[in-house]
């Protein structure tokens, strides 16, 4: 049950016994779904994320007097190498999981040092809500952030807002991706694709030998999800359900995006789109239409009162209200916006 929502400049929402403020947990993908497409490929050294790399890093950034500035020396392979007892190549791997989900804001070649975003500090601080990642929650939301990152983790992105094929193995996702690359003016080669597929896979399904040791034995934390799983021979199954730890706040946020993304911001959505366009919650956590249905049938009460889910027309859509949804939510929109609902 929600309630409690605050009226003031930060809107909070009350999940379990934990406040999250809406607009210090994510980063808005309206930006990037009005980009040209951009492709990027092998930047994680084909290491997946791990355990303990976010954790680790952020707590020894943060355990002193905090600053949302990070030295971009900190940053470079040889000292994050000397400082966690890491290969060149995988100090590298972290620099990139770290921007990829949105734990750092690092614009390579800038003169603006990187610096943690609002969601690290929030999560991730000494007092933040899972300092040692160990609720499913906090990987649901590392995950949104990682596959709306279309410019950066390009498969990941691929996979969960373009691809949509049940079942499939690894090929069907290279031939895909590298047919889509193809028509760029820059040069991509399938063996680059293929390593960064072959790096997804072990992201979400895990490892398939046993004879890892140390820190190569750590699973990804993405594999808690149980999107992905192994199938007959070679195959891969996307497993599209009801995804009961996926938290109502983040459901609730990739719908304010999704609104956001599109042209004029219409007042109503179809249950169609919700479920199939990219950046959509069907597509990004792999929700099946009832699912999708029976939380949509409870977003009135989570949205407070902004978004209600309308069947009597005989199309199922839900009903967007400008005004209410800003007023409610109003951090999260650009300025403009917010101006116009005032």
């Amino acid at each position: 049950m929600y309630s409690g929502y605050s009226s003031q400049t930060q809107t909070q929402i009350l999940t379990g016994n934990n406040i999250l403020t809406l607009n210090k947990l994510y980063t808005t993908t309206f930006s990037l779904s009005k980009k040209k497409n951009s492709f990027s490929f092998g930047s994680h050294q084909s290491f997946p994320l791990r355990y303990g790399w976010i954790e680790k890093f952020c707590m020894s950034m943060m355990k002193d007097k905090f600053s949302k500035t990070i030295s971009r020396d900190y940053l470079r392979p040889e000292a994050l190498s000397l400082k966690y007892g890491l290969g060149n190549n995988m100090a590298k791997s972290i620099r990139f999981w770290l921007k990829a989900c949105r734990i750092t804001n690092d614009i390579p070649n800038s003169k603006k040092d990187p610096e943690f975003t609002d969601f690290a500090t929030k999560v991730f601080a000494p007092d933040g809500d899972d300092v040692y990642l160990e609720k499913k929650e906090t990987i649901w939301r590392l995950h949104y952030n990682l596959v709306t990152h279309n410019d950066l983790a390009t498969t990941w992105f691929w996979f969960f807002n373009i691809f949509k094929k049940q079942t499939f193995d690894r090929q069907q996702l290279v031939n895909e991706i590298f047919s889509a690359v193809s028509t760029e003016n820059k040069f991509y080669t399938e063996a680059n694709i293929k390593r960064d597929v072959d790096c997804f896979v072990r992201s979400y399904v895990g490892s398939t030998t046993n004879n890892m040791q140390g820190d190569e034995a750590l699973e990804c934390p993405f594999v808690e999800l149980n999107l992905i799983r192994k199938g007959f021979g070679n195959t891969l199954v996307a497993n599209r359900g009801e995804q009961k730890s996926l938290p109502d706040d983040l459901f609730l946020f990739s719908i304010i995006n999704l609104w956001l993304s599109r042209v004029g911001q219409p007042s109503t959505i179809t249950v169609e789109t919700l479920l199939n366009e990219p950046f959509s919650p069907g597509c990004i956590f792999l929700l099946n239409r009832d699912s999708l249905i029976e939380r949509l049938e409870k977003i009135n009460e989570f949205s407070n009162g902004s978004i209600i889910l309308d069947q009597s027309s005989g199309l199922a859509q839900i009903l967007v209200k400008e005004k209410e949804l800003i007023k409610n939510f109003k951090e999260l929109f650009p300025k403009n916006l917010s101006k116009n609902a005032a």
